[in-house]
């Protein structure tokens, strides 16, 4: 008994300090997780040419061959309109936010003539400032959550290094971390790690499905609503996506300032395009793909990416949502072998 108490309290301790390490290193944990994206990405194509007595790691490389030629014939036809877009639109970000503020003054200058009462011209005045303000601070963290992916270029280089090397040898890491514990949780710990690699595998395919759906969606509904940087937009909308909730604001702003530069009237079909999308992917796409992969409730959902971008900032937004996943294969295991419902 004496034993048990001393393994679970050695391995209370080795899960707190992992815990703490990682909020220590918290900068450098993105090209882990995107290795781990792409692991869960690449292999099942990688199994199936196994299956077909081809060793792994020519199977790797003929997968990261095929998908090097994708790219590579994606980044000849698009790069070069992707550059332009984005450089148009970074010069024009700036016009159209002085725009908006000073159609913000024009409107609190109209309302001002008016002869209202001094409680209602107080409140419409405190309003209307918070309003700005709340705007500005959307648009400043929009554009530096942009600035901060395109800074991890470096990260995007390394990301499928570490994809190849956890594909190579994933059973041997499988094997090693299963070994670490006693004999006697062997087996559990196999059992929690098959339900635990079920849910973050469905997640994995399952958002990059959605995010694709999203991001070509809003593409070709902004190209025939004539808005510019089309590509770039719906580019920037399918790769925000991915953040629960807070995602499609953030890809929303650059498409409403596009807009702007035609009429007050495509900010109304953008917005509506934008929800029509968001709406279908929220309602029928997200829960059809991954209600049953996951099984999160909304509410639990929405606490776990405020929680995580708390800790750890965007990585934390970008991970909640599969730790939560985690979290919840471990609770129902400890409560079905500790506290069992009767």
């Amino acid at each position: 008994m004496v034993r048990i108490y001393r393994e679970q309290i050695f391995w209370l301790g080795v899960l707190i300090l992992a815990i703490f390490l990682l909020i220590l290193v918290r900068e450098i944990l993105f090209p882990f997780i995107l290795g781990i994206f792409l692991t869960y990405l690449t292999l099942p194509t990688v199994k199936l040419l196994e299956k077909r007595k081809v060793p792994r790691s020519i199977a790797i490389a003929l997968v990261y061959i095929g998908v090097g030629i994708v790219i590579w014939a994606s980044a000849v036809f698009l790069i070069p309109l992707l550059v332009q877009d984005l450089n148009s639109l970074l010069l024009n970000l700036q016009v159209q936010t002085e725009r908006l503020d000073g159609l913000a003054r024009y409107l609190t200058l109209r309302y001002q003539r008016l002869n209202l009462p001094m409680p209602v011209r107080s409140s419409l005045d405190q309003g209307l400032q918070a309003s700005r303000q709340f705007l500005q601070e959307l648009i400043t963290r929009a554009i530096n959550l942009l600035i901060q992916l395109v800074s991890k270029g470096f990260y995007l280089i390394l990301a499928p290094v570490i994809a190849y090397y956890l594909t190579r040898d994933i059973e041997l890491i499988k094997k090693t971390v299963v070994q670490t514990f006693p004999l006697s949780w062997q087996g559990e710990i196999l059992g929690i790690g098959r339900e635990v690699n079920s849910a973050l595998s469905g997640f994995v395919r399952g958002q990059l499905l959605i995010c694709l759906f999203v991001g070509l969606g809003l593409t070709f509904g902004l190209f025939l609503l004539g808005v510019p940087y089309s590509l770039v937009i719906g580019l920037v909308a399918g790769i925000t996506n991915i953040i629960p909730y807070f995602g499609p604001v953030v890809g929303a702003l650059p498409a409403v300032l596009a807009a702007a530069t035609i009429s007050a009237t495509h900010i109304l079909y953008v917005l509506l395009l934008f929800v029509v999308v968001n709406q279908f992917e929220a309602v029928i796409l997200a829960p059809l793909i991954l209600e049953e992969r996951v099984g999160l409730h909304p509410i639990i959902v929405i606490f776990a990416v405020l929680s995580g971008g708390a800790l750890f900032g965007i990585i934390g937004t970008l991970i909640a949502v599969p730790i939560a996943a985690i979290i919840k294969v471990l609770f129902l295991y400890c409560r079905s072998k500790y506290a069992p419902i009767k």
